[in-house]
């Protein structure tokens, strides 16, 4: 989408975000191909004022909220883990459910 495109479709009232388009990013040390969708750069620049915009209600999130916080993020969360005293018996489940729908 180029520019007066975006302002169009911006002015227009309709601010549905297109579905992402998938980007494969070579792994170091590895032959495997890392998937990451994403947006183009109008889009990008879109949820970027979102993010900005979002700090003035930093006040009303809950503390459990990690982004679009302009005064914690996801290195707050690994600190709040490890202090923790519960920590040992807490159990994460990581899945890769990608060849599932080959």
């Amino acid at each position: 989408m180029r520019a007066p495109e975006y302002v169009r479709w911006q002015s227009a009232g309709d601010h549905k975000f297109p579905i992402p388009y998938r980007i494969e990013i070579s792994k170091i040390g590895s032959s495997k191909k890392r998937v990451v969708y994403t947006f183009d750069r109008y889009e990008k620049t879109s949820l970027k004022l979102l993010g900005f915009l979002l700090r003035d209600y930093d006040h009303i999130f809950s503390d459990n909220l990690y982004s679009y916080r302009s005064s914690i993020g996801s290195r707050d969360a690994v600190k709040r883990l490890h202090h923790l005293e519960c920590l040992e018996k807490m159990f994460v489940l990581k899945t890769d459910i990608h060849d599932y729908f080959v």
